[in-house]
């Protein structure tokens, strides 16, 4: 049984250091110029199953259907120099050019997004490898002459499957 003591919290291996909601990092494709520093927010994937009924009776019967992944919502810090917004803009104009009226195809539009989660020590812990990836929201900010808050861009990604990808923190000598 594993030693819940205090002093298997302060002095274990590691197995029972918290993971932090801070230590990530967020890769999007490198067409799109935008930098994980501009990447102030996101969620990691969920989602739900839809229900199938099966009526019998005078009873209903529960089962799972087909699986459907969550879209992520991703906030991110626009800059002067490397402005976010234009980033955005011409990510946008990649999935859909209103001038021409025209859209990218799937495997033009789609891309790979990744999610990392760092140990304490700022190495990689998990990967979170998103496929299928296309933006679905675009929003350029909010202005207000009342504030003096920075200016916060936002976007939804949807995706078609993410994949984890753990990455073993404490390492036997027979893994290096």
């Amino acid at each position: 049984m594993a030693d819940l003591t205090y002093e298997g919290f302060v002095t274990g291996s590691g197995h029972y250091q918290p993971k932090r909601k801070n230590q990530w990092y967020m890769e999007l494709p490198g067409e799109t110029g935008i930098a994980s520093i501009a990447i102030k927010t996101t969620k990691l994937p969920g989602g739900s199953f839809k229900e199938t009924v099966l009526d019998y009776i005078n009873q209903k019967y529960y089962f799972a259907g087909k699986w459907e992944w969550k879209t992520i919502d991703i906030k991110l810090q626009d800059y002067i120099g490397d402005s976010t917004a234009n980033l955005l803009y011409n990510w946008f104009l990649s999935v859909y050019n209103p001038v021409t009226g025209k859209q990218a195809y799937g495997a033009n539009m789609k891309k790979t997004v990744n999610i990392v989660l760092l140990d304490p020590e700022g190495e990689d812990l998990e990967r979170w490898v998103l496929k299928g990836c296309w933006p679905t929201t675009f929003e350029w900010g909010e202005l207000d002459y009342a504030t003096d808050d920075l200016r916060e861009l936002s976007m939804t990604l949807r995706y078609d499957r993410p994949e984890l990808e753990a990455i073993d923190p404490n390492p036997t000598p027979e893994d290096i």
